[in-house]
């Protein structure tokens, strides 16, 4: 009787494990959206991707999300990493891009958009924090190319 429940109890406890890391990983995904965009309303362009972890934008949250399936720090990647996250960020004028581990050198200034993914379990299924519209914009002011 014991062997049947473990054999229900178990898988079922497995997958509600797998779900809270899931969603800890979104709100990881999150913590660092809010960071990359407390930078660019500090500084009027979204940051380098090489500032995006612990030691560039770690001083603007409260604690620099976890990867919830090592512990450790999240950080950037632009391959899959379980419990990672890509960032990119880049300009519309110049139609360059700036991707971590990319090799490109884009300065900071002028980033006007950016992308921020989260590496879930599995990894054709990536978790996509919406980009939100710039500073600039937000005060009423209509996006280039809206007229």
């Amino acid at each position: 009787m014991i062997g049947v429940l473990t054999a229900i109890v178990v898988p079922i406890y497995l997958r509600q494990v797998e779900k809270a890391r899931e969603v800890a990983l979104r709100i990881g995904v999150r913590g660092v959206q809010f960071a990359v965009l407390d930078y660019e309303i500090d500084n009027g362009s979204f940051p380098a991707p090489a500032l995006v972890d612990e030691a560039g934008l770690g001083d603007r949250l409260d604690g620099w999300p976890a990867n919830p399936w090592t512990g450790r720090p999240m950080v950037a990647s632009n391959t899959y990493s379980r419990g990672d996250f890509d960032y990119a960020a880049w300009t519309l004028d110049a139609g360059s891009l700036a991707s971590t581990g990319a090799g490109l050198a884009v300065p900071a200034t002028g980033l006007d958009r950016y992308g921020l993914i989260g590496y879930t379990s599995d990894p054709r299924r990536p978790f996509v924090a919406l980009p939100l519209v710039p500073s600039s914009f937000a005060s009423g002011s209509t996006l280039p190319g809206a007229d």
